[in-house]
C-alpha cells in the first residue's frame, strides 16, 4: 500500500516526504503491529530568507545518481553539510530531471547519500545544483511497550507545519494523520 494522502484523513505506511505545502494537523494515530510501535516526523522550512535553516547547497555540482537511492558528489556529503532526516532538494539539472525533493535516510559517506523513497532516475556525471534542509521533529508517537494498543497524539484545534516528512514508523504499523 501506498500513502494515501487525499481527504481530511491521511493513511500512511510509507516513510518520505508527505507534504511540501503547509499543513495544519489535528491528531495523529498508530495503529501498531507489535507493543512498543513508534512513528516520527519531520518538518523543514523552504521559505525565502531562511537561510538559518539550510543546512548546506551546491552549485553546478557533478553528481551521478547511482541507484534509485543513491546520489553520489565527491565531497559534498559530509556530516557538516548533510544528516539522516535531512531534506535535499534538487533544483537544477543539466539534465532537466530528477528536479525532486527527497528525504535524506542516510549519508553512507563523504560522498554518498541514500534518499527515500528510491524512485529517482538514474544518471552519470550530471551537474545538479541543491539545497539541503536541516529537519526539525515535528511529532513522536510510541505506542505502550507491554501491550498492543492503538496510540495517539492530539494537537486540540491543531498545529501548523511548513512542510512534513515521515522519517521513521515500525513495520507493518498504519499511521492516521488528522488535517484540521
Amino acid at each position: 500500500m501506498a500513502n494515501s494522502t487525499t481527504g481530511n484523513v491521511w493513511v500512511l505506511d510509507t516513510v518520505g516526504i508527505i507534504t511540501e505545502s503547509p499543513v495544519k494537523i489535528k491528531k495523529i494515530v498508530i495503529s501498531p503491529n507489535a507493543a512498543g510501535d513508534s512513528v516520527t516526523f519531520l518538518y523543514w522550512n523552504p521559505g525565502t530568507g531562511n537561510s538559518g535553516l539550510i543546512r548546506s547547497t551546491a552549485s553546478a555540482a557533478t553528481t551521478t545518481v547511482a541507484s534509485a537511492s543513491q546520489i553520489q558528489s565527491t565531497g559534498n556529503f559530509t556530516t557538516a553539510k548533510a544528516v539522516a532526516g535531512d531534506v535535499i532538494k534538487i533544483t537544477k539539472s543539466n539534465t532537466g530531471s530528477n528536479l525532486v525533493s527527497r528525504l535524506i535516510a542516510s549519508v553512507d559517506s563523504d560522498n554518498q547519500v541514500t534518499v527515500t523513497p528510491a524512485d529517482i532516475t538514474n544518471e552519470a556525471g550530471s551537474v545538479y545544483s541543491w539545497t539541503i534542509y536541516k529537519s526539525y521533529t515535528a511529532a513522536y508517537v510510541l505506542t505502550p511497550g507491554t501491550e498492543k494498543v492503538q496510540t495517539e497524539m492530539d494537537f486540540g484545534d491543531g498545529v501548523w507545519f511548513p512542510t512534513l516528512a515521515m522519517s521513521a514508523k515500525s513495520a507493518n504499523a498504519v499511521i492516521h494523520v488528522y488535517i484540521a
